[in-house]
């Protein structure tokens, strides 16, 4: 099964290959995490899992990107599994949800270089589908 999760949903996926790991269930093996503009409150680093980071580059919400030591701390001490980190330029924490990028469907005019929350979430499922 692969998991995918946003902003506190990205740090949550990211952890859940390591409580499978104390604590198996039968049957149940999570093979990729893919966290978007995830936090990072808990230290995870994943391991034995392909993992992949997408940080949006105008985050106005984890304005320090906190989610990139998801992948710094997994990176390379693991074989046979993949690992990306893309860090999106012009995009921002909100627009890869539609429900939240309703309120304002258009990019904000004073800032030509962000993007609009449609060509946000075509990027974010392209690279999502090449991932997964």
């Amino acid at each position: 099964m692969g998991l995918v999760g946003h902003s506190r949903g990205g740090d949550a996926v990211s952890n859940v290959p390591q409580l499978l790991a104390e604590t198996p269930i039968a049957g149940l093996q999570v093979v990729s995490v893919f966290a978007v503009a995830p936090t990072d409150f808990h230290d995870v680093v994943v391991r034995d899992t392909n993992l992949a980071v997408l940080l949006p580059s105008c985050d106005g919400d984890v304005s320090n990107l906190m989610g990139h030591r998801h992948y710094d701390r997994s990176v390379g001490s693991f074989d046979g599994v993949e690992q990306a980190q893309v860090l999106y330029v012009g995009a921002n924490h909100n627009f890869f949800n539609s429900l939240w990028a309703a309120q304002g469907d258009e990019s904000d005019p004073q800032r030509p270089e962000y993007l609009t929350p449609p060509e946000q979430r075509r990027i974010g499922e392209a690279y999502l589908s090449a991932f997964t």
